[in-house]
């Protein structure tokens, strides 16, 4: 599956664009985080010139927020002009033919990403800086020990394995939807290769949401997150997007 986007719409108000976004390390570049993906993926799509600066969940909360601004949150982006967005992905991304499909496949990661936490979360913790363990275990999950309260073993494993497939089916039927036959009656869509969750055959910011909730399912083992994507049609849609190019995924737990 190719990538293609408009960099052009994007370079029109963006010279000197800065990403803030959540890094599991101070230095680091490695992320999970589903927003702080598709954000880090689009604007490599649109081979858009930026400064990426990654902050740890304490720097965001404790070092670097006042830095930036009042209730900051990541992934944000801040202009030329110093003004910011957190919801850039809105304003500069896609095309309005595929929002629609992309609210609804981020309305389906909401819901994904919880049900299967206890697959991933411990190796989420494990990746974090020391600092950043700490803010998780205290501030967010409470002083239990996070191994005794995420793991996850033998028939509850293979239960939430199968809770995530079952999650991904309207998924896998938009990818397995055979395209059109053009007015000539040709299939000439149909041999233009894997396509996208957008219907066309390069992947767009619709793909990228998706691959927001693949990118935090890295940070299972690798034999969970191959039985979490093992359906064929959602299967081949990540290979289509491993083979978009390393750049594209060296970041991530992949």
């Amino acid at each position: 599956m190719r990538s293609k986007g408009n960099a052009a719409a994007l370079h029109r108000n963006t010279s000197g664009l800065i990403l803030f976004d959540l890094s599991v390390s101070k230095g680091s570049n490695k992320h999970f985080s589903p927003h702080t993906t598709n954000s880090v993926l689009d604007l490599k799509l649109l081979n858009a010139r930026y400064e990426r600066q990654g902050l740890t969940f304490v720097q965001i909360r404790k070092g670097s927020a006042h830095k930036v601004a009042k209730n900051f949150t990541v992934p944000t982006l801040e202009l030329s002009d110093r003004s910011q967005s957190s919801q850039a992905h809105l304003n500069y991304f896609g095309i309005s033919a595929g929002s629609n499909i992309a609210a609804f496949v981020n309305g389906y990661i909401a819901n994904l990403i919880p049900h299967s936490a206890s697959l991933f979360i411990s190796g989420v913790y494990a990746a974090h800086h020391a600092d950043s363990k700490e803010y998780l275990e205290h501030r967010k999950i409470g002083t239990a020990t996070p191994a005794k309260v995420w793991s996850t073993h033998g028939e509850d494993k293979k239960t939430h394995i199968q809770q995530f497939n079952s999650f991904l089916r309207p998924v896998e039927a938009m990818l397995e939807t055979e395209p059109a036959l053009a007015e000539d009656g040709s299939d000439a869509a149909a041999k233009q290769g894997p396509r996208g969750l957008a219907g066309i055959p390069h992947s767009t910011h619709v793909d990228f949401c998706l691959f927001g909730a693949y990118a935090i399912s890295c940070t299972a083992r690798a034999s969970v997150s191959d039985d979490l994507w093992s359906a064929p049609a959602p299967a081949k849609w990540v290979s289509g997007l491993h083979e978009c190019g390393p750049d594209l995924i060296q970041d991530l737990f992949c």
